[in-house]
């Protein structure tokens, strides 16, 4: 889910944990850089910006294993 704000006449895209590691998934698998918005900025990706990426979505998979291992009868209540 996207949000926009507005800071000093200037807008903005924020994004949610979920769609900033979509994000982040779809810049590792295009090697190019994307605004919040999804538009493409035309830079490639460092060793070191992919390396962020893909630690910043390996700590959203653990934390996600831990919470389903300490609640494992948990069901969503939104819908899909």
């Amino acid at each position: 889910m996207k949000q926009t704000a507005k800071r000093k006449d200037k807008n903005f895209v924020l994004l949610t944990p979920n769609a900033k590691g979509t994000k982040y998934a779809c810049e590792l698998r295009e090697n190019v850089r994307l605004t919040n918005a999804g538009d493409v900025k035309g830079v490639g990706l460092s060793n070191t910006k992919k390396a962020w990426r893909s630690g910043y979505l390996a700590a959203q998979k653990d934390s996600a294993k831990a919470f389903r291992s300490k609640h494992p009868n948990y069901v969503r209540k939104t819908k899909n």
